[in-house]
């Protein structure tokens, strides 16, 4: 009988396979986005991307939200807003960025460090979940995203 060598691993066609699989068998869509990226929709959970560092050192989960046209001008308040949301995250990190071409988008950031384990990616997915209850549940939320450029809420 020959021995299985524990240190090989089983060669899979894309380097995040088994964080796609483990997505799709709890509801998300998940497409392929680049080699070390894939992307998750999910009809009742916030869309995700997944993002592999090199080897077995983890993985980057990102949500992104564009921010209204009413703050192209003065992004000051999206600044205290994302260090708002901070200091409320146990595992995420809120940050704004800019596009290109002009405008603003919230960035939410999760590290999983490590290579795949079922348990710990279940755990950091309800971690990500529990945050983002958080993010739902601020006041400043609602203000930010729900009122219409005239400054009324819809």
């Amino acid at each position: 009988m020959s021995e299985i060598d524990s240190n090989t691993e089983i060669q899979v066609s894309h380097v995040l396979d088994r964080y796609k699989n483990h997505l799709e068998f709890i509801g998300y869509l998940v497409e392929e986005d680049g080699e070390t990226s894939i992307f998750a929709k999910h009809h009742r959970k916030e869309n995700l991307r997944i993002l592999k560092f090199g080897g077995d050192i983890g993985v980057l989960a990102r949500l992104t939200y564009a921010f209204p046209a009413r703050f192209n001008l003065d992004p000051i308040p999206l600044y205290i807003y994302a260090n708002d949301l901070n200091n409320q995250f146990y595992f995420m990190k809120a940050c704004v960025s800019s596009f290109t071409e002009g405008g603003y988008f919230l960035c939410m950031d999760s590290v999983l460090e490590g290579g795949y384990d079922r348990r710990n990616f279940s755990i950091f997915l309800d971690n990500i979940e529990r945050d983002l209850n958080v993010f739902n549940d601020y006041i400043k939320t609602k203000d930010v995203f729900c009122q219409d450029e005239g400054g009324e809420n819809s």
